[in-house]
């Protein structure tokens, strides 16, 4: 179920981001001690962990719309994550080195859109980067 894949890649993203900020100093403290942070990645653990309890009704119902619902809603709650840890990792974040930014793209890019089946790397004419390594492709446009 893309559902709970979603949902792992949120709390993958999320829980990368708290160890990052947790060992990160700058001004003498952990920038985790920062509220601004614990903000951004508390709002995003609660949108993932309620994508999560809806994605395990979706299987326990077998209920066609709360499955759909769960894509949805999960779906939101991973790129909020992905977006919350980019802020979070600072202009780390803006690197393809950052484990976190490469799931979500990796992901991001061979998603189909839910209109049209189609990958979103497809539909926009960009190229994205393998999975795994995440070496540049040839003529890509990063």
């Amino acid at each position: 179920m893309l559902a709970a894949e979603l949902v792992g890649i949120g709390e993958h993203v999320v829980g990368a981001a708290v160890e990052y900020t947790g060992a990160r100093v700058q001004y003498g403290k952990a920038i985790g001690t920062f509220q601004a942070l614990q903000h951004r990645l508390a709002g995003a653990h609660a949108l993932v962990v309620g994508a999560s309890r809806l994605a395990n009704e979706a299987v326990a119902t077998g209920d066609p719309w709360t499955a759909m619902v769960a894509k949805s809603l999960a779906g939101h709650a991973a790129e909020n994550a992905c977006t919350q840890a980019q802020q979070c990792y600072g202009a780390i974040g803006f690197t393809w080195s950052t484990s976190s930014i490469a799931t979500c793209a990796a992901r991001t890019c061979s998603m189909p859109c839910s209109a049209t089946g189609v990958p979103w790397s497809t539909r926009s004419g960009r190229h994205c980067r393998p999975k795994a390594p995440f070496a540049a492709l040839e003529g890509s446009d990063r």
